[in-house]
């Protein structure tokens, strides 16, 4: 141990813990009093840590760290040591816990990375150290913290019926998603989970399971793939159904199940229209209607929209008279788009467009994720406005960013119409714009 005075060949990299800390005391030509008084620690309690008689606390070290001027973590590449059991030698689990959850947070990821290895090498056990760390560190909504621990959980549990395995795919999902809607990237990643996560959708815990269902349902209508849409808003129902024939033996709030069912039936209904089976959607708004107030507002505007794309004109007005936001202008307008193309009704779109001059640059700004499907859907048939109205410059100037967009999403669907479109249009296309087009299909081929 180095004391009195650090050597002219001392090594500070190659150093522990206790050598680093008596180095900066002595730069600063203090003693483990002046230590003592600036940490609040006992001397008697500091000199015990320096020699080594007991090991630092993970509190401790970050107010000898702060004391020396540092910032919080500077030691805690050389804490292992302190994390061990002085009697066994093995892994204290209430101090790890502490330990990986400030690391996390901090994003110290390589010494995260290095202590998880050595706590698995030790012992299997330690996952739920690391799955507990992360539940807690997820519930504080410190999510990229947890995002790792959950990786590694999920990566080290053997058996797919343990509630660790399925709710740390659960959890990876979710951070991806939260991180897609606020950054709008990461649709493959968050995609990829999504699927591993419905292979797992049956081991969650009921709670998480009602969920988690939820979740996958709207990114599927997000993505706007509503076979798979239906398909789990129908599971979920079917789900429901059974547990409300025992409701008191499975211990749930009907209310709350009740309204998981109404969500999912919305969403039923939503995918109905996107499948253009208007009847159907029709007959699953009918349904949630009368939950409540809410559901029932929701089914109002919903209904007026399923109409509109069946050719009801007069739901446009009634629409829009159903609530005073004015988003609703930008929402109704893809809608406005694909009704009057689906039944040649150019005059109803350019009334629309005239009445609300600057809906397309409101529509531009709005880069949430639900803005961006709305944008991509617009931008489609706008083009298809345009070219079929003289405007062929325009056309393809959307058609090329309803493109970009649907490579954005991974829709393929859309993807393709566009590149049909496209193709049929080509001898409009300026010289740039075959260029920015080949240049799309080349980088997302």
């Amino acid at each position: 141990m180095l004391r009195l005075m650090i050597p002219s060949n001392f090594d500070y990299c190659s150093a522990n813990l206790r050598d680093k800390i008596q180095y900066w005391l002595h730069k600063q030509n203090w003693k483990h009093s002046h230590l003592a008084l600036a940490t609040g620690i006992q001397k008697s309690a500091i000199s015990y840590l320096m020699n080594g008689e007991r090991k630092f606390t993970v509190e401790q070290l970050d107010k000898v760290t702060q004391a020396l001027g540092f910032e919080k973590g500077e030691f805690y590449s050389d804490f292992g040591y302190e994390l061990l059991d002085e009697k066994t030698g093995q892994y204290k689990l209430a101090k790890c816990s502490t330990f990986i959850k400030e690391i996390a947070v901090l994003g110290k990821f390589d010494i995260l990375n290095r202590l998880t290895n050595n706590l698995l090498e030790c012992s299997p056990k330690y996952v739920k150290v690391l799955f507990d760390s992360a539940e807690e560190l997820y519930e504080k909504k410190e999510y990229k913290a947890a995002e790792p621990l959950y990786k590694t959980t999920s990566t080290e549990v053997r058996n797919r019926q343990d509630y660790k395995l399925s709710l740390s795919i659960y959890k990876q999902f979710m951070i991806a998603r939260k991180s897609m809607l606020e950054d709008n990237d990461g649709v493959k990643t968050c995609k990829d989970l999504m699927l591993k996560l419905t292979d797992y959708l049956e081991l969650l815990p009921i709670e998480d399971k009602l969920e988690a269902y939820i979740e996958v349902i709207v990114f599927y209508n997000l993505i706007e793939d509503y076979q798979n849409t239906l398909r789990y808003a129908e599971r979920l129902i079917s789900l429901i159904e059974d547990l409300l024939i025992d409701i008191e033996r499975n211990k749930l709030n009907k209310t709350i199940i009740k309204e998981y069912e109404n969500e999912a039936r919305m969403y039923k209904g939503f995918a109905f229209k996107g499948l253009e089976k208007y009847q159907e959607s029709l007959n699953e708004i009918q349904k949630y209607s009368s939950f409540n107030d809410n559901y029932q507002r929701f089914a109002i505007g919903n209904e007026c929209l399923v109409k509109l794309l069946m050719g009801e004109w007069c739901n446009s007005n009634k629409y829009l008279d159903n609530s005073m936001n004015e988003k609703k202008r930008s929402i109704l307008l893809p809608v406005i788009l694909e009704a009057g193309i689906k039944h040649s009704n150019y005059d109803e779109i350019t009334r629309y467009l005239s009445n609300n001059e600057g809906i397309l640059d409101q529509i531009e700004h709005d880069n949430t994720s639900i803005g961006l499907k709305h944008k991509l859907i617009t931008y489609q048939y706008i083009a298809v406005y345009y070219l079929n109205t003289g405007h062929d410059e325009q056309g393809i100037n959307y058609l090329l960013k309803s493109m970009k967009l649907a490579c954005h999403f991974q829709n393929e669907i859309r993807f393709k119409k566009c590149w049909l479109l496209f193709t049929n249009n080509s001898h409009l296309a300026t010289q740039e714009q075959k260029e920015l087009f080949n240049h799309i299909v080349e980088t997302n081929i």
